[in-house]
């Protein structure tokens, strides 16, 4: 029914904060995304397996200053294909 574990977990924590019940299996507009109190979903469940590398092993988080590194390589590569 959901393409990933957290569309899933979205819908379950958004839909009654939205009012939208089960009967309905459309996604969510824009406008609802937008209404949605992001900080009253429990997304213990995605965030758990996240910090657990055996339960999502293909998911690696970047550190910050990697991050950082990765975003200024791609500006000063994009600009200097213009010169």
């Amino acid at each position: 029914m959901f393409g990933s574990k957290l569309g899933r977990i979205l819908h379950e924590e958004a839909r009654p904060q939205l009012g939208i019940g089960w009967s309905s299996c459309r996604g969510f507009t824009v406008a609802e995304i937008e209404s949605i109190d992001f900080d009253a979903l429990d997304l213990s469940e995605f965030t758990e397996n996240l910090m657990d590398g055996s339960m999502e092993p293909a998911i690696s988080l970047p550190g910050a200053g990697d991050t950082q590194a990765v975003m200024q390589d791609r500006i000063r590569d994009f600009y200097g294909r213009g010169q």
